[in-house]
């Protein structure tokens, strides 16, 4: 039985801004090699757009190629090193297409790989269905090319209900989004890695290099660590009842800790981070059919700036709440006061969808403050303006609906292959600081912290990491005590 199953956060883009991430894929088992490409480039063939490829121009354009999608497969023979680790692992690259890296380690029966896409979609969600699509075809799901209906779009070899709504918004997005933001921009070269183990916490930190953006200098290069951190299955199980607890999402919970810990940092350490509003993109939940993916990211990208120390109170309380406030807990207030935004969402146009959206926001991290939710985020963004700037957002389900069979403990089956561990690691994205790739898999939770040394030092990002932490483990020991309050909340929780 799957412990729960599984979910993403993920920096995918920024008002739609396509950005790369690393996913490295861990099994065990005896690879075959020659089957594993062969799943690659059928998969791949099968993937086009109306048979052509999005690809995106070193301006920030993104245009449309007649050719077939670039893969690229390396090869090596044992575990990662510094010299052969991929040369652009968390950079947006002038390189179009997949790339893959395969490490195989067959005196200990196991293997790595190592996945990034350079969106051929619309978003990075196409490419967890991408892989899932080429490990189905490794373990013989997928019998030959003839067995896929024929048809346009990334539909007839991933999931049918795609194609459509990818054909409808595509030009909308690219249009508004990255004509807009992307045209002035030059995405960096690929530029060498290097893997070290930070002996301190036994963390494994993967420093990228990429160039400025600025033309002046382009020869210069800054490191870009991500530091990974992994729960055990009982602490993510815990947190999952102290979501259920509270009557909130997961996303909720932690989006509020994330907030929490850029504001403790600021706090306790004001001389290490710059006084900036946050800009975040708010997950929105993913899971309830319809999942019209696309339609959702439009609105689920919301910047909090300056100008909303200025919003009315109305926008700071719902009447239901207000009447109720001394009859019931405040978990109940909670849980009643997101599901009448919730509610709202669905009837309103996409603007107002943005505003619900960061009203949720706003209450969410009024309740981690102990405020009161008018006025509570309110005087959080006029007092405790947080830690640079975050990007921390939601792109969906991975593997969710996979036709691989699962173990006891919730991992993949691959043919004769189990995928024991995923991690990813968090792109850099435009404008961002810092950013966070959070999941789950096989029950246990891991996040990925990248960040800008140019804009962070590497001592702020550890204490950032270590206040994360503390918050997530404070959250989860509340659901230990609140647990008994987990049965009165429907389970949309975890499906959220």
């Amino acid at each position: 039985m799957i412990p729960f199953e599984d979910f993403l956060f993920f920096d995918s883009e920024v008002h739609g801004i396509p950005a790369d991430a690393m996913t490295l894929c861990r099994f065990s088992g005896r690879l075959d090699r020659e089957r594993l490409e062969k799943a690659i480039h059928e998969t791949a063939e099968r993937s086009q757009i109306g048979e052509r490829c999005a690809v995106c121009r070193r301006n920030g354009t993104l245009d449309w190629s007649e050719k077939e999608i670039p893969v690229g497969i390396r090869y090596f023979h044992g575990a990662p090193t510094p010299e052969t680790l991929p040369d652009s692992a968390i950079s947006i690259t002038r390189e179009s297409g997949l790339r893959f890296w395969i490490y195989d380690e067959p005196e200990e029966d196991r293997f790595q790989l190592w996945f990034q896409f350079h969106h051929l979609t619309t978003d990075a969600l196409g490419s967890f269905l991408f892989l899932d699509e080429i490990f189905e075809r490794y373990a013989g799901l997928v019998v030959s090319h003839a067995d896929v209906p024929d048809g346009n779009g990334i539909a007839a070899a991933l999931r049918p209900e795609f194609s459509g709504i990818l054909r409808k918004t595509v030009w909308k997005q690219l249009r508004t989004a990255l004509g807009s933001l992307l045209c002035c921009r030059r995405f960096a070269p690929a530029m060498p890695l290097e893997l070290r183990e930070n002996a301190a916490n036994g963390k494994t930190q993967i420093p990228g290099l990429i160039s400025s953006r600025n033309a002046s200098d382009a020869g210069a290069e800054t490191e870009l660590p991500v530091l990974f951190h992994a729960f055990s299955r009982q602490e993510t199980q815990e947190f999952l009842g102290a979501a259920r607890a509270e009557g909130v999402s997961l996303n909720d919970l932690l989006l509020a800790s994330v907030f929490r810990a850029a504001w403790r940092l600021q706090e306790k350490f004001p001389q290490k981070t710059k006084r900036k509003a946050v800009q975040i993109a708010i997950p929105v939940s993913l899971r309830k059919p319809p999942q019209n993916f696309p339609l959702r990211n439009l609105v689920s990208v919301v910047f909090l700036t300056e100008n909303l120390r200025n919003w009315r109170s109305r926008y700071f309380h719902s009447g239901t709440v207000s009447r109720n406030a001394k009859n019931v807990s405040e978990t109940e207030q909670s849980r009643r006061f997101l599901h009448e935004i919730r509610g709202q969402m669905l009837r309103s146009h996409a603007e107002k969808r943005a505003e619900l959206l960061l009203l949720e926001l706003k209450w969410l991290c009024a309740l981690r403050f102990g405020g009161d939710h008018r006025w509570g985020m309110k005087w959080f963004l006029r007092r405790k303006t947080p830690l640079a700037t975050l990007v921390f957002s939601n792109l969906g389900v991975l593997f969710r609906d996979s036709r691989l069979p699962r173990t006891e403990d919730g991992r993949l089956c691959v043919g004769n292959l189990t995928l024991d561990e995923i991690r990813l690691a968090s792109p850099r994205t435009v404008d961002a600081a810092l950013t966070i790739a959070l999941g789950t898999y096989a029950g246990r939770m891991t996040f990925g912290i990248n960040h800008d040394p140019k804009r962070l030092t590497d001592e702020s990002v550890r204490l950032f990491e270590h206040f994360l932490i503390g918050e997530i483990q404070r959250v989860r020991r509340f659901g230990e005590v609140s647990g008994e309050v987990s049965g009165e909340v429907s389970g949309r929780t975890e499906g959220d």
